[in-house]
């Protein structure tokens, strides 16, 4: 895995540099807002979202990409009749390929995209995921005891050059990042007890018990 370190993570011309000479690249983050979408928008070339669900590709298209699902992209139906019928999406006029929200695919879905990628190189590939995920709800890898791990290792073959966004581009404060921050830190902290974690953070107002 080959870790790129930005300069400027803010600076889009930097980013689009760095994914016009690493083909292949994730994009992370490890806070939410960060913009790893906006990220892969300007990476200069001709471009095709591919999402795991339709609303995301719906969101895309109204900011004025071409997007489409997984399934759209490689023919896939929901039955043995329908994939006889279905063709894989033309992609002859785009340069790359931009997988949104990578880490919600099982492992039989990245498979698939690793043959896509293969039988496609003429093409640039990229990626975004977020670092804590959840796992994809329809994962089956009963033998595997660490999935988030295994799926990772599965993630860093068909991306092997990855950057890591620190900063939400969102909040203007830097008192407004710092809060995020520690809400991040205490969800993530299993010890603490979630009600009271949304309390201090001001997220839901206390409740007298009846």
């Amino acid at each position: 895995m080959n870790i790129i370190e930005l300069n400027n993570e803010y600076d889009l011309s930097e980013i689009k540099q760095v994914l016009q000479a690493n083909n292949r690249t994730i994009i992370c983050a490890d806070i939410p807002g960060a913009g790893k979408s906006t990220s892969i928008k300007n990476c200069g070339f001709e471009l095709l979202f591919v999402t795991p669900y339709n609303k995301l590709s719906q969101e895309l298209r109204k900011d004025g990409f071409d997007s489409v699902t997984l399934h759209n992209l490689l023919g896939m139906g929901i039955t043995d009749e329908q994939n006889k019928k279905a063709k894989q999406k033309d992609i002859s006029k785009f340069e790359a390929v931009g997988f949104d929200e990578l880490m919600l695919y099982n492992v039989d879905s990245l498979t698939r995209i690793y043959r896509y990628m293969n039988s496609n190189q003429d093409k640039h590939f990229y990626a975004t995921g977020d670092l804590d995920q959840l796992l994809p709800f329809d994962i089956k890898l009963n033998n595997i005891k660490d999935i988030k791990s295994y799926l990772q290792n599965c993630i860093d073959q068909l991306f092997p050059n990855k950057i890591i966004l620190k900063e939400n581009k969102r909040l203007k404060t830097d008192e407004d990042k710092q809060r995020l921050n520690e809400l991040k830190k205490d969800i993530f902290d299993y010890k603490q007890d979630l009600i009271k974690v949304l309390v201090k953070h001001g997220i839901i107002k206390t409740k007298k018990l009846r």
